[in-house]
């Protein structure tokens, strides 16, 4: 996993290590003369004649001929055609020609003439322009005995602003080049020569508009990020708003109270219903709710380490019927299947397989509430809003960073931006997976809260650490900060968004209501309903437990003596009291521990450095150049 978020960095980033070469014995070259003709578009005719010996056999050279350009764009190369066999392929951000024919071996010593048009364009600087390139690059690994040069310039220029700087990348030398210039021709060639990893780079400040005819020669999409990275976010952020409240923003329901909940639903229903997700406590009530209709039997007995509290023992009294929906058939059946004579099981064994049960009892729930037209009570719309809202996470993932690689890189091109769009949407799930935590907290149960929070927070890390590298590396923070912000928002708003349906708000309507009786029910009420129904209060509990408020159910019969269900079995002799804080607290411990064993589940096994010809230039500085070796 460490190895594929290190490979995304570097992809997102682009970053390019430069080799190390050291000398190449294989072959030198004895002279190399630039013919380069600038065009009035900043774009350069250029003739490069490379005499070579070889001291073995090779089959001919590799030129490499970069594409990162001084302003930080990214020129392109075309019109390309070699005296020799070649082949031609772009690698990241350079041209390759591998020139010779893989048959034969070439003569001791060969003569290359390659001729290419390199097109700069416009440069997007607006105080000047320049001519700015490396004639002969720094990254060949051979000695170059002679270096020669002639450059044609579209117009006249100032002479004084002229400088031509030799040796390793970096260097400001400008004292080894012989030049003369008659007009707009510009002629030189080197007083020495040059060693492996020495070029020659010119340097020629030209003023504003000097390029008359300089067109765009690709869009650069970094700048377009980062001169409206605030236009983008405030955009997205409005246009998310208003899909939410056009398409994800159910209608007001008014709740009418009711003593019961909702008719044919059971307590897992209710749970899902109330806040759209399903946890496994909403599953586990169905434990108490089964019990109460006489299906299985509770029993209390002491645990071997008596300072623990007791455990507990389901007994099946009779098989389900056919008043149990399909997801309880299944998990009823799952509860007694392969425990002893499949008639009893202590709740602690269940922790072995019930995780699969709890898991394909909680997708059966909320199939069964979206299967039809008439129970389905969440629209076909909220999926389609949440991909939209999800897309619009992503988009800001490019735009955030696009902008960080224009800040690193200097330019982000058309081919940047699949590797972009990949990065920014692997960057999105953890935080999708954080937004989906915050949206759920409430429903999922305490004592699973901990190890949630960690899990989510543990991958939003992945995310935050890769934006904080990449912000750091190119010194955006304010950028990474506010798109990380950004797209945790939007997560938690697409995970918010459940449009219910007539259905889902008629019943919504019910259960908001039953929950407001049980909150605000007055004793005298609560004395009736008990009077009418001695088992009331259990009848409500597994309902007050997916609902949230089982401690607030327990305090309306604080007064009351509860008689012993029939399906609650405690030690005899047990004299201990009974009564509806502990009733609860015991029976929703029991469902929360079942719970928990849903999480039991056995583990699967470069461009250029944007440095201006105005400060005189450095080796390698400029446009162009490259390198080349042999083959």
């Amino acid at each position: 996993m460490k190895k594929i978020y290190l490979a995304m960095v570097m992809s997102l980033l682009l970053i390019q290590l430069v080799p190390v070469y050291g000398l190449n014995t294989n072959f030198e070259i004895t002279e190399y003369h630039m013919d380069v003709k600038v065009n009035d578009d900043n774009t350069y005719n250029i003739t490069e004649t490379i005499d070579v010996k070889f001291n073995v056999e090779r089959h001919g050279i590799i030129r490499v001929i970069p594409l990162g350009t001084s302003t930080g764009g990214r020129a392109k190369v075309s019109e390309i055609s070699v005296n020799n066999q070649f082949a031609k392929s772009l690698q990241g951000n350079e041209i390759q020609l591998k020139i010779g024919d893989s048959d034969i071996f070439a003569p001791e010593y060969e003569t290359y003439v390659i001729k290419y048009l390199y097109q700069v364009g416009s440069d997007g600087m607006d105080n000047m322009d320049e001519f700015y390139f490396n004639l002969i690059g720094t990254e060949w690994d051979v000695n170059i005995r002679e270096a020669s040069f002639s450059i044609v310039m579209p117009f006249e220029f100032d002479e004084s602003k002229l400088n031509f700087t030799s040796g390793g990348y970096g260097s400001t030398l400008n004292t080894e080049v012989n030049v003369e210039v008659e007009g707009k021709r510009i002629t030189g060639h080197m007083k020495g020569e040059l060693g492996p990893l020495e070029g020659v780079t010119v340097a020629l400040f030209l003023p504003e508009g000097y390029y008359i005819n300089a067109e765009e020669v690709y869009t650069d999409y970094g700048t377009i990020a980062v001169n409206w990275f605030g236009f983008f976010m405030v955009g997205l952020l409005t246009l998310g708003g208003i899909i939410v409240l056009l398409f994800g923003r159910n209608r007001k329901i008014y709740p009418a109270i009711t003593f019961y909940p909702p008719k044919d639903l059971t307590p897992a229903d209710v749970g899902y219903i109330y806040d759209g997700s399903v946890n496994p406590q909403d599953v586990t009530s169905l434990i108490i709710y089964w019990a109460e209709k006489r299906f299985l039997i509770m029993e209390e007995i002491p645990h071997p380490n008596k300072k623990k509290a007791p455990q507990i023992l389901l007994h099946k009294v009779k098989d389900a019927d056919s008043s149990f929906k399909p997801y309880e058939e299944k998990m009823f059946r799952t509860l007694f299947t392969g425990y002893g004579d499949g008639n009893s099981v202590n709740i602690n064994e269940l922790k072995k397989k019930l995780y699969i049960s709890i898991n394909t009892v909680e997708r059966a729930l909320i199939k069964e509430w979206h299967e039809t037209k008439e129970t389905r009570i969440y629209s076909k719309t909220t999926s389609i809003v949440k991909v939209v809202i999800n897309l619009l996470s992503v988009i800001v993932g490019i735009v955030m960073f696009s902008a960080l690689l224009k800040k690193y890189e200097g330019a982000v091109m058309a081919e940047d931006l699949l590797v972009i769009t990949i990065g920014s949407i692997i960057c999105m799930l953890p935080i999708w997976s954080f937004g989906r935590f915050i949206a759920r907290y409430k429903s999922i149960i305490p004592s699973m809260r901990f190890k949630a929070a960690f899990k989510a927070g543990l991958l939003l890390m992945t995310s935050v650490v890769w934006i904080g590298v990449a912000s750091h590396l190119s010194g955006g923070y304010i950028i990474g900060v506010l798109g990380c912000v950004i797209c945790l928002f939007i997560s938690v708003l697409s995970a918010k968004i459940k449009k219910r349906t007539k259905v889902g708000d008629k019943i919504v309507e019910e259960v908001k209501g039953f929950k407001e009786f049980i909150l605000y029910a007055e004793k005298e009420r609560i004395n009736m309903l008990y009077d009418e129904n001695p088992e009331y209060f259990f009848d409500i509990l597994p309902y007050a437990i997916v609902l949230g408020i089982t401690e607030k159910w327990a305090d309306k019969f604080k007064d009351i003596s509860l008689p012993k269900p029939g399906w609650y079995m405690i030690p005899y002799g047990d004299n201990r009291y009974y009564d509806s804080y502990r009733y609860a607290n015991n029976l929703q411990m029991t469902t929360r521990e079942i719970a928990s064993y849903s999480r039991y589940a056995p583990r699967s096994n470069g461009y250029g450095g944007g440095v201006s010809s105005s400060s005189g230039g450095s080796v390698g500085g400029g446009s162009g150049g490259g390198g080349g070796s042999d083959w």
